[in-house]
């Protein structure tokens, strides 16, 4: 059982690579513990019977069960713990991912508006008027993804996703770039 509780205090939730894989492992493993709780439960059952039937030493007995019992559910409570970081990791991933696309559009946006071109002639100046109109309703519309962004990161904080400060920060920092696009 030690061998297990190792297992299942590795925080590899940490890394970002490959966590779909770190999950499927993780998944695999809560099966196996699982598999063996049958196990377990004969293994209790039989010292509970061998400690009512027994009149000398049932102190070691009763000791040996508790501590089978406590390495039993301190092992269940960080696999499920595990479990539950793996699924954040996995979340913030997604959450990132989004967060880069909308940074990366805001970016083009901001190149866009930085322009001094100002147009040369009546054509021109129309032209870019149009333009402008284009990139007003790019924004406009752009808009549901960063409130949804602010929201995701407000639902990771509300459930203490172990990144939740982290996640915070960037959902902030594409609202105020974002909001300076916008009004610019």
């Amino acid at each position: 059982m030690n061998n297990k509780l190792q297992t299942a205090s590795v925080a590899s939730y940490r890394e970002a690579s490959n966590l779909s894989q770190k999950l499927q492992k993780h998944q695999a493993f809560e099966a196996e513990l699982t598999a063996n709780r049958g196990q377990l439960d004969a293994v209790i059952k039989e010292g509970e019977t061998v400690l009512s039937s027994s009149r000398g030493s049932s102190e070691v007995i009763e000791t040996r069960l508790k501590d089978l019992k406590d390495l039993w559910t301190l092992l269940s409570e960080m696999s499920t713990n595990k479990g539950q970081r793996l699924q954040e990791a996995i979340q913030k991933q997604t959450f990132e991912r989004n967060v880069g696309d909308l940074e990366t559009w805001i970016g083009e946006v901001e190149t866009v508006l930085a322009s001094d071109d100002c147009g040369k002639d009546l054509k021109s100046v129309l032209n870019l008027l149009k333009k402008h109109q284009l990139l007003e309703s790019d924004i406009a519309a752009h808009e549901d993804r960063v409130t949804e962004i602010l929201q995701q990161a407000d639902a990771f904080v509300q459930a203490d996703h172990f990144m939740k400060d982290e996640i915070a920060e960037r959902a902030a920092s594409v609202f105020e770039r974002f909001a300076l696009s916008y009004f610019m």
